[in-house]
């Protein structure tokens, strides 16, 4: 890709990163900044243009691994790799499987544009879990199930990433619900169910200019249906981008077998026939073919009486689920 210039480094030094913030400046002079940026395992993010297009950003690796994929090119580096970009033209998806330590150089004052960008997007998951420990942990589940249906249909790089990064925001918009609403223990009423459709749309809003327009949009319709009888916007068919597809199958799957305040948990077995009933009505059906391929391999659904612990909630409908 036009403006990008990779060097590998070491895959025997990798080693785990723990996942450590917002991204830290170490020196900076309004000309040349120094950063140094962690990102936790499976975090996927992208490296974009910088505001002055012919600034040289240099990021050198100091320990983990990172994955720059770019088009249908993926190329891995380990500590001691690096890279440079100077005139970028478009956004690279980058993601991190056992995490990553990142020092970064910069032509030019970009720490304060890139770490507002974190610390806003870092401090919408910190809300979601004061809010709601649930809805953090749901976000987090929902991200592992749709990018391993995602990789079960083959999609790959930033297919990948943008539902990476949508799914474990998705529901950051159930910050603006009141806790009497969202932590009731019965059914909602009328204007209760309303309030809480909002949700999706709140969460392309908080997503707005944090990250590529694609991915606010995935985000805030993870709850439309092929049927158009979902929200908030009633889309259906291939009005609703294939990533929200993927993401809608994973957020159902994960709201029926987790615990929630007003029901336990199906096993799983019981959550797949539910969406297997809803499959080309409100479902993509091979999204949940791809759900099932993939539960059948892990041995999820060999006891049909199992309760994940690590996903344990409520059923609803799939229209009622919040």
């Amino acid at each position: 890709m036009e403006g990008i210039h990779c060097t590998v480094g070491n895959p025997r030094a990798a080693a785990a990163i723990p996942a450590a913030g917002p991204l830290r400046l170490i020196a900076g002079d309004g000309r040349l900044e120094v950063m140094l940026c962690d990102l936790p395992p499976g975090a996927p993010c992208f490296v974009t243009p910088g505001s002055t297009p012919d600034a040289l950003e240099v990021y050198y690796l100091l320990d983990g691994d990172l994955v720059l994929r770019m088009g249908e090119d993926e190329t891995v580096l380990y500590p001691g790799g690096h890279f440079h970009t100077r005139g970028l033209s478009a956004d690279i998806p980058v993601e991190t499987r056992s995490g990553a330590r990142l020092l970064m150089v910069s032509e030019g004052a970009s720490f304060d544009r890139m770490n507002r960008c974190s610390a806003e997007l870092w401090d919408l998951l910190r809300r979601a879990e004061d809010k709601d420990l649930h809805t953090h942990a749901h976000g987090i589940r929902v991200q592992s199930c749709a990018l391993r249906i995602c990789r079960r249909m083959g999609r790959t790089g930033e297919f990948g990433v943008s539902l990476g990064i949508a799914a474990l925001f998705h529901d950051v918009g159930k910050c603006v619900i009141p806790d009497r609403i969202l932590k009731k223990p019965g059914r909602l009423d009328p204007e209760e169910a309303a309030v809480v459709r909002m949700h999706p749309g709140e969460s392309r809003r908080m997503l707005a200019g944090g990250f590529p327009d694609r991915i606010p949009r995935i985000a805030g319709q993870h709850h439309e249906r092929l049927d158009g009888s979902g929200y908030p916007d009633h889309l259906s068919g291939d009005d609703i981008l294939p990533e929200a597809r993927i993401l809608a199958v994973a957020d159902a799957y994960d709201a029926m077998t987790s615990d929630r305040s007003y029901r336990r948990a199906l096993p799983p077995v019981a959550a797949l026939a539910e969406l297997r009933a809803g499959a080309g009505r409100a479902y993509d059906p091979a999204v949940v073919a791809a759900l099932e391929e993939m539960l059948e391999d892990e041995g999820i659904l060999e006891d049909p009486h199992r309760i994940d612990p690590a996903s344990r909630g409520r059923f609803a409908s799939p229209a009622g689920i919040r």
